[in-house]
């Protein structure tokens, strides 16, 4: 039997934040502000 951890679904918007030539993701629950994951891309340009 599963564990009730919280009494809502959470709703996770996703989040882009720009640092320079880095690119963070994170998901940020709109109900109680959990943040889901926190993921760093690096920025590379290929043309």
């Amino acid at each position: 039997m599963p564990t009730k951890k919280s009494n809502h679904k959470h709703e996770y918007e996703l989040l882009e934040v720009k640092e320079g030539n880095w690119f963070t993701h994170e998901k940020r629950c709109k109900i109680c502000g959990h943040l889901n994951s926190r993921l760093k891309i690096e920025q590379t340009e290929t043309r």
